[in-house]
This record gives structure tokens, sequence and C-alpha cells, in this order.
């Protein structure tokens, strides 16, 4: 069926850095300004990559974030320019496979947190977390930016 929100946040969408144009391209004839964070080769295959995607009559800008700490293909941060007075920031997120927040996911996490912190802005985070939501909401994660699970 086709889509009918104004937002999409995808991941683990298997796109070689090589074809991030394509992808973009081809999200475009679909109906959506996309911004895609190509996926990283395992050797075995293609692992994370994400997607932020707006409708076309929506702006879609990079982040105002001087130095993007974590993974691109696990975090992407984007402004988007509508919806809402003023607008606010969306993330899609890929937490590591395996079923707890070991320490890269919970170090992408914090990474992820100190920037929506210092940008203070609203925001709406889309995500395989590869973890059950009570795991999240334990962790503390979620109420130390000011968000709710």
């Amino acid at each position: 069926g086709e889509a009918v929100g104004d937002l999409v946040l995808l991941q683990e969408v298997a796109v070689a850095p090589a074809d991030k144009g394509m992808a973009e391209t081809s999200l475009g004839r679909l109906g959506w300004k996309a911004k895609v964070s190509p996926s990283v080769s395992t050797g075995g295959g293609l692992s994370s990559g994400i997607v932020v995607g707006v409708k076309p009559h929506i702006g879609l800008a990079e982040a105002p974030i001087p130095k993007r700490p974590w993974p691109s293909e696990r975090v992407s941060l984007t402004w988007v320019n509508g919806l809402v007075s003023g607008g606010f920031l969306v993330g899609s997120v890929y937490l590591v496979t395996g079923g707890d927040l070991d320490d890269v996911s919970f170090g992408i996490l914090r990474q992820l947190g100190e920037a929506l912190l210092a940008l203070g802005q609203p925001f709406i985070l889309g995500g395989d977390w590869n973890v059950e939501p009570h795991i999240l909401l334990e962790s503390g994660w979620a109420a130390s930016v000011g968000a709710t699970i």
C-alpha cells in the first residue's frame, strides 16, 4: 500500500555507499524527500543504514551539529522545517543487535543524548532499538533527555 504519513524513519536499509544517490532518487520518485545514511560492509554483506524521509512539501535539512560522534550508519539526526511551528529534530536510530544495551549501543545513545540536550529543540526518534522497550526505559536514557517511550 501507499504510505499516507508525512514522515518516515527506516532502519537496516542495506544501501551501499555507492548507491546512496540512487536510493534518494528512487525515494523521490515514490514521493519522499529523503536523507539516506548508507550501510556498512561486514564482509558477508551490508549492515545498518538508515533513512529519514518527509513528503516533498516539508523542509528537510542537516541538524545543526558541528561534530557527529556516532556512526552515521547507526544514527541520522535531521531538522524538519514543517509539521509544527518552528520545526523539530527527527532521528532514525539503529542500535547494535543483541537484545541488551551493550557498551556500544549505550555509547551511541549517550552521544545522541548529549547532542539533543545541547540543541534544546523538540525531537522525535524512531528506531530499531534492538532491545525490549522496558530495557530502554529502565536504562534511564529516555528520562535523561526528556523523552517518553
